[in-house]
């Protein structure tokens, strides 16, 4: 579906012009000023309804704006009334080729629409991060917002996970730097302990019965003094000396010491190896959810493509990487222009699948080659492209002059006089022309 006829009238600079396209390359020429940009405006209001309409549509000194559309299956009519308060209302109505009304027209044209707003010249102009958004309405069932809060969280785990394996492998090749070739086996440091403290005690009760016998033996010594007076307690006390048992040889304390000091060193060495063994396990495992989440986002960044890849575009190859648009293998801004070109009028193409018309502006900035480019492919595959260009020689396409096209004279509709006679109701009025419709 293509437009056949543009009719408007007092819109923004636009006094009343009628264009008929000829062909699929429809250039829009003329000075600065002229109304250039007011015919691609009035092709957008009058489909795309009123979210993008200026605040001043209608004309400076005017009361009225029409716009009328000609698609052939349909007929667009949209109408713009000033209000006292400088603001205006808007309707549209929406017929098809019998005449026939449509109850919800702007609904019935939403279904219809692609991007119509998309320019391929302002494309070529965008940085990757922008050019990414245009191409993601191309897919409107991948949750391109979802994938980038995914891959977000996930770069942010990743992250720690780098770093936890990081520092864990560091602290760990730190520690190994120390450790023997033959790693003990740790020492129960209590056992010793109580083997220690249980000689202790046993030497000094020695030492306490060695004491104890010396001071026996003393009073023994007193007691020899008196040996005549006492006999018979000497001879008891000797016999009792007698009977007291060997003395048990004293323990190897030294080497319990020993040991205890050596059970430290042998403990810290321990202790090393099992942060050693704790810490490069971490290392491990942080590394492999590093990994994991890699793979997650690779498989995200590759699901984005494969829906890119999906899309029917003529002309290039297009994909993403590492959030930008690739052209054939390489980065969008590094192909050349004319790749760039016809590309993004294939992306358009694709937006656009319905109603197969393209609008650009700026087209003053495109040279004889590319103006054949966009004639070529449009011809190629049937779209009809709308082009604003500057042009000051009035002999390329239809020229603006002061709201005009060159050439044509048209009465605006609000400019007629009204009818004041009263209609026969019995005499039959004549079928509406495709743009009278909805005149009166």
């Amino acid at each position: 579906m293509k437009i056949i006829a543009l009719e408007a009238e007092n819109l923004k600079r636009l006094t009343a012009v009628r264009i008929e396209p000829d062909g699929n390359l429809v250039q829009i020429t003329g000075k600065n000023g002229q109304g250039k940009t007011s015919v691609l405006d009035a092709i957008w209001w009058a489909l795309d309804g009123t979210k993008n309409v200026q605040a001043t549509p209608i004309r400076k000194g005017e009361e009225r704006a029409i716009i009328r559309l000609d698609l052939g299956e349909l007929k667009i009519t949209r109408r713009f009334n000033s209000q006292e308060d400088g603001t205006y209302t808007t309707s549209i109505t929406v017929e098809n080729g019998e005449g026939a009304r449509f109850s919800s027209p702007q609904s019935m044209l939403d279904k219809l629409l692609g991007e119509l707003t998309f320019d391929p010249l302002a494309f070529t102009r965008m940085k990757p991060a922008d050019q990414l958004l245009s191409l993601r309405s191309l897919v409107p069932d991948f949750d391109f917002d979802d994938i980038e809060a995914q891959n977000k969280a996930d770069f942010s785990d990743r992250a720690v996970a780098n770093r936890e394996a990081k520092e864990a492998k560091a602290a760990a090749e730190e520690i190994g730097r120390t450790l023997p070739d033959e790693i003990p086996e740790p020492v129960t440091i209590d056992d010793l302990m109580s083997q220690w403290q249980n000689a202790s005690e046993h030497n000094t009760l020695i030492v306490k019965r060695q004491e104890k016998r010396q001071e026996y033996r003393t009073q023994r010594d007193a007691l020899h003094n008196e040996i005549l007076r006492m006999q018979e307690n000497l001879s008891a006390m000797d016999a009792e000396i007698e009977g007291w048992p060997k003395l048990e040889d004293p323990l190897p304390i030294e080497k319990i010491k020993n040991q205890l000091d050596n059970a430290a060193e042998i403990n810290r060495t321990a202790d090393a190896a099992a942060r050693f063994n704790e810490l490069s396990g971490k290392a491990k495992i942080a590394s492999e959810r590093s990994e994991a989440l890699t793979k997650a986002i690779d498989d995200r960044k590759a699901a984005a493509q494969t829906a890119i890849a999906k899309i029917e575009m003529p002309g290039s190859s297009i994909s993403i990487a590492d959030g930008a648009v690739y052209l054939d293998g390489v980065p969008f801004d590094q192909a050349s222009d004319a790749q760039q070109l016809q590309a993004s009028i294939g992306i358009a193409m694709a937006l656009n699948p319905k109603l197969k018309v393209i609008r650009v502006r700026d087209g003053s900035l495109l040279d004889d080659d590319a103006m054949k480019i966009l004639a070529e492919t449009a011809d190629a595959n049937d779209y009809q492209i709308w082009i604003e260009r500057v042009d000051t020689s009035g002999t390329v396409g239809f020229v603006l002059e002061d709201g005009h096209v060159k050439g044509q004279t048209i009465e605006p509709e609000a400019k007629k006089p009204a009818k004041t006679s009263t209609p026969d109701p019995e005499k039959k009025k004549p079928a509406p022309s495709m743009f009278d419709a909805d005149r009166g």
